[in-house]
């Protein structure tokens, strides 16, 4: 039993390491904002995107436990966005992964 997990362990540990190089790029970014993030007291809740053959999408969820004003809340949610934005945008080492360069701004509240 321990041996099938062990092998098990591997493989997970293989498959991770063979990540294509436009999806290992998309995680050094989105790990880069998620740590900037929550040193501003952002909690990362959720990540993701749309990536099968180039970039098309990068998502990232986060909360923040503050009371704020709603207009507030949405000048900050798409100054965040846009920082996104701009930082994969001026990324040379993504840009050739990008389905639509620039990358352009997707917003749902």
């Amino acid at each position: 039993m321990k041996l099938i997990v062990f092998l098990v362990l591997i493989l997970i540990s293989c498959i991770q390491c063979t990540n294509p190089p436009h999806i290992r790029a998309a995680h050094q970014i989105m790990s880069s904002y998620s740590t900037k993030m929550e040193s501003e007291g952002f909690s990362l809740v959720g990540s993701g995107g749309a990536m099968m053959v180039d970039i098309q999408e990068i998502t990232l969820d986060f909360e923040i436990c503050e009371n704020r004003e709603i207009s507030e809340v949405r000048l900050l949610f798409i100054q965040k966005a846009e920082e996104l934005i701009y930082q994969v945008n001026s990324n040379q080492n993504i840009q050739q992964y990008l389905h639509d360069k620039p990358l352009h701004q997707k917003i749902f509240l």
